[in-house]
């Protein structure tokens, strides 16, 4: 049972954070003039991370950039989100006692 809330939590911080980047970057595009082809729909991603685990944002900083620095930018995020799962079950578990 923990096993599943600690994956719903991560599941949706990974959500969170590729949907803000997703909106960041159609911003940027439409900004400059341009439309943004990339697919950035979180569903996807997520069905990924029952396979893949902690792969899920390295992928899709990967698949929506193109460029190595971006598996960088996406272990960076997994630390991100990882951190704020943390936190979050702590508070939940403050919250609970």
């Amino acid at each position: 049972m923990l096993g599943t809330l600690v994956w719903i939590i991560w599941a949706l911080w990974d959500a969170a954070f590729i949907n803000v980047d997703r909106r960041i970057r159609v911003a940027r595009v439409a900004a400059a003039g341009g439309v943004d082809f990339t697919e950035g729909r979180a569903l996807r991603y997520l069905i990924l991370s029952f396979i893949a685990s902690w792969l899920v944002l390295p992928v899709y900083f990967y698949a929506t950039r193109k460029r190595p620095s971006a598996i960088l930018l996406g272990i960076l995020a997994t630390l991100a989100t990882a951190s704020a799962t943390v936190v979050t079950l702590v508070v939940i578990s403050l919250a609970l006692t």
